[in-house]
């Protein structure tokens, strides 16, 4: 259903062109809709893993007396979306996350932390990144496809074609209507468009030192310090809905922001995912589980084509590493999964994928060895220096 205003023509003519017009504008937004690359975040399917594998994660309970992590930059961009597009971006996301992190110390939290990711970027999440980067400049361009169709659609009289070309009048009333839908729409559409750029992010967490939260930027990934913290126990929860965590982190919460922050009782109780329970129910090694990340596709790894979470599953029982179930391959095998590489560049890739996956960090008795980078001991210790002041 297209609306538009015209100068008087023949009716039939007139139907024509706005049929046209109307189709080209929908066709295009299909197009933009239709073709997004799907290499985004975390672990393709594996929470429909976890589900058909009868895992049931645990509700988290109180906040009281716990230690947390949150991952700084996919929280800054949860809530890019709930920011007006006549409001500061960095403000509002100020704003958001500092009541977020006062509600949780209200609930008793021991410690909130807020991690975030370095300047530094593993070679290997690059084309991540980029794929990332590609979707937000399709998200623009639907959103200024639709800012023309609207456009078309606001009109004096009110006329409506639908596509099998029958012309009907609307009430003003209905129109009104229609275009604050249209507008409401819109402005849903711009602000899903939007991305940080490295200013927003600095100014960010300059705001929310200058309200008192602890926010730590770790040299390259946040996921690093985060999964570290979880494997020293130094934190009971990270708070992250990126499946890469599940990894190596011993605890990880989906959705405790939006339990939080809830003033109506209608979210969703937060569930907590445990690293060793999850073990369990694939009945995996952690070197096992690691080599399922890396053929499912992660921030650091591209899956391998045509295969499904159910092969994947089946591949690692019977052959536990990703470079022997593709020697395992036979002729139809090969015809029919594709990788973005040759074998012997693509399992080179599995095995630092796994190092990045499983997060090496050092163990904390290991800050003074002569062989860590100065600029890494330097972003430790703060990190346990701030960790310290909760005890």
């Amino acid at each position: 259903m297209v609306i538009c205003s015209f100068p008087p023509i023949p009716t039939l003519m007139y139907i024509k062109i706005i049929i046209y017009d109307s189709l080209i504008l929908k066709l295009a937004y299909h197009f933009l809709v239709t073709n997004q690359n799907t290499r985004t975040m975390g672990l393709k399917d594996f929470y429909k893993i976890l589900k058909r594998a009868e895992y049931a994660p645990k509700a988290v309970g109180s906040l009281r007396g716990k230690r947390f992590v949150l991952d700084g930059k996919a929280l800054f961009y949860r809530y890019v979306y709930g920011v007006s597009m006549e409001d500061n971006l960095a403000d509002g996301i100020v704003c958001r996350v500092d009541r977020l992190l006062q509600q949780m110390k209200v609930m008793g939290a021991k410690m909130v932390i807020l991690a975030c990711d370095g300047k530094k970027v593993p070679q290997e999440k690059k084309p991540t990144l980029a794929a990332r980067s590609d979707a937000r400049q399709k998200s623009k361009r639907r959103a200024e496809v639709f800012e023309i169709f609207c456009k078309r659609q606001k009109t004096e009289g009110g006329t409506v074609v639908a596509e099998d070309g029958k012309v009907t009048q609307l009430t003003p009333e209905k129109k009104q209507k229609q275009d604050e839908d249209n507008i409401t729409l819109l402005e849903k559409k711009q602000r899903q468009s939007r991305s940080l750029s490295s200013a927003d992010v600095d100014t960010i967490l300059d705001g929310l030192r200058k309200c008192g939260h602890d926010v730590f930027v770790a040299e390259e990934e946040a996921d690093f310090a985060m999964s570290w913290l979880s494997q020293n126990e130094l934190v009971d929860y990270v708070v992250a809905d990126d499946a890469d965590l599940l990894v190596s982190c011993k605890n990880v919460i989906r959705g405790l922001p939006a339990f939080v922050l809830d003033t109506r009782n209608v979210a969703p109780e937060p569930l907590v995912y445990d690293h060793d329970d999850i073990l369990v129910a694939l009945d995996m090694s952690k070197e096992q589980l690691t080599q399922l990340a890396c053929i499912l596709g992660c921030d650091y790894q591209p899956s391998i084509c045509k295969v499904g979470s159910v092969t994947a599953v089946k591949a690692i029982h019977k052959y536990g590493t990703v470079k022997k179930f593709i020697e395992s391959w036979t002729p139809k095998e090969r015809a029919k999964f594709t990788l973005p590489s040759t074998p012997e560049s693509y399992c080179s890739q599995v095995c630092r994928s796994s190092e990045l996956l499983t997060c090496h960090w050092p163990d904390k008795d290991a800050l003074t060895m002569r062989y860590q980078p100065r600029t890494m001991r330097a972003k430790m210790l703060t990190l346990l220096q701030q960790i310290e002041q909760y005890d």
